[in-house]
């Protein structure tokens, strides 16, 4: 039997402007970091005869998406690093962001990242998560975790 923790994830997002690690230690919120990818890998034809045709698409176009507290350092870095490059196109879309989890092999790169956008931000009475997303090539492989036998 395998398990999980949050505590195993470990990554940083780096890019023009700055850098900063996200995962255990950075006061991520309850919704952690996700993925997710914007395009189906596959498209099925199907031809005027009703046969069916396969097509694979080359793209890795993916969502990162790091949800982190109010009062957590990596806000102010984001923030920075967001109005650096937005005021520089040659700088925008060039982040890369890498995270696994340590303990089950998970693996995540994206490369040519761009911020999505600024995220929304609240001042509320139980003070609102902000959600950084970002948008580029996004690779992921699922590890097979670690088996540890307890006797």
């Amino acid at each position: 039997m395998t398990s999980y923790s949050f505590l195993n994830i470990v990554g940083a997002i780096t890019g023009p402007g700055g850098a900063t690690p996200i995962g255990v230690g950075s006061a991520n919120a309850d919704g952690g970091i996700k993925t997710s990818m914007k395009e189906e890998k596959n498209l099925a034809k199907v031809s005027a005869d009703g046969s069916v045709m396969q097509v694979l698409r080359g793209g890795n176009l993916g969502r990162i998406t790091v949800h982190v507290q109010k009062t957590s350092p990596i806000n102010a870095i984001l923030s920075a690093m967001y109005n650096f490059q937005r005021n520089n196109a040659a700088g925008w879309g060039t982040n890369a962001i890498t995270f696994n989890d340590i303990a089950r092999g998970d693996v995540v790169s994206g490369s040519s990242m761009a911020f999505v956008k600024f995220p929304d931000v609240g001042w509320d009475k139980d003070a609102s998560d902000i959600e950084w997303e970002f948008e580029g090539n996004v690779v992921q492989a699922l590890g097979a975790g670690a088996n540890v036998g307890i006797i």
